[in-house]
């Protein structure tokens, strides 16, 4: 598991011309991450791309068998609901949704409070941020110049995802990648064909990814237009397909959705502690060289609780209550 730290420094176009030649890697790899990562292409790090390869081996007892994966029965659903109730349950916890932060006030170099979008101010002595590293920027204008300019190294592609409800499978596959030069995204995941459990009678669950910079004008495309091309690609994928499959759709966008792990980016990641006392952060970007996982998540949110605690237990308490700051749609755009 050491080994994505040696493979940090190196590009991902190199590495994999290293282990599958030169062939395998144009006509395989070099499509799926060009339609991915786009003119980042050739920065993209060994390491991120290793730990890809080798989060899937692990899911085979042996080379020629089928992957084994794990999911919850009713969706990721099922681990926030469970969360959210226990949380509700104890006494000094509220849970806020839809609650639009404008910043994190500070005093004397320490988080003082976290003032809201409709003037509401909640006093507090601890913040754990959870949202996407440019959103924190944006709200925290108290950070270290020095600290500041290490965040904005960051650079992230932002996703337009289709999601839809169909009357029958496209494939009897969960993930298809796709290197078409004539379909514009990379790939289709029918859930249903992993999870059986989601109580949707016999309809299928697929969902469509395209991963781009925001200033790429797909992004902004209207979702009629988007629909058209998802349409269009699963004809191509499955000549049979009729767009009379279709029961529902929706198109969602987010603004910061993969972090671009080029390489060296180890030595950008920011450590759960700022330079700011009483801020923390949870970010995507700390599970490299992982893919971004609900699991990782939450042990990230149990390392950072863990430090909080830490952290009372050395200094005395003071008036104030940890806030959490929960990245909404608003923030996204």
């Amino acid at each position: 598991r050491d080994l994505w730290q040696q493979l940090d420094g190196l590009a991902a176009r190199t590495w994999l011309i290293d282990q599958v030649g030169q062939q395998a890697y144009d006509v395989i790899w070099d499509p799926l991450l060009r339609v991915k990562f786009g003119e980042y292409h050739d920065r993209v790090s060994a390491a991120w791309i290793w730990h890809r390869i080798h989060r899937v081996a692990r899911s085979r007892r042996h080379l020629w068998e089928r992957e084994h994966f794990g999911y919850l029965e009713l969706g990721s659903e099922t681990v926030i609901s469970a969360l959210a109730e226990r949380l509700q349950q104890m006494p000094n916890v509220q849970l806020r949704s839809r609650t639009r932060v404008k910043s994190i006030e500070t005093h004397e170099g320490q988080v003082s409070g976290v003032l809201l979008v409709d003037g509401e101010r909640i006093p507090c002595e601890y913040v754990i941020s959870t949202v996407a590293l440019p959103v924190l920027l944006k709200l925290a204008p108290d950070l270290d110049p020095g600290y500041r300019a290490q965040l904005e190294q960051i650079d992230y592609l932002g996703v337009v995802c289709g999601l839809f409800k169909l009357r029958q499978s496209v494939t009897d596959s969960y993930w298809v990648n796709i290197n078409d030069p004539d379909i514009p995204f990379n790939g289709i995941i029918e859930y249903s064909n992993l999870n059986k459990h989601l109580n949707l009678g016999d309809k299928v669950i697929l969902y469509i990814p395209y991963y781009l910079r925001t200033s790429v004008p797909r992004f902004s495309y209207s979702d009629e237009h988007l629909y058209r091309e998802f349409i269009d690609g699963l004809k191509r994928i499955n000549p049979a397909f009729d767009e009379s499959w279709v029961e529902e759709y929706h198109v969602s966008r987010a603004a910061y959705a993969q972090a671009i792990c080029h390489v060296g980016f180890a030595a950008i990641v920011p450590g759960h502690e700022t330079p700011l006392k009483g801020l923390y952060i949870t970010d995507s970007t700390q599970f490299y060289p992982e893919d971004r996982t609900i699991s990782a998540a939450i042990r990230l949110g149990r390392r950072v609780a863990g430090l909080i605690q830490d952290q009372q237990m050395t200094v005395p308490a003071t008036a104030g209550v940890p806030a959490r700051l929960q990245e909404t749609r608003q923030h996204a755009r």
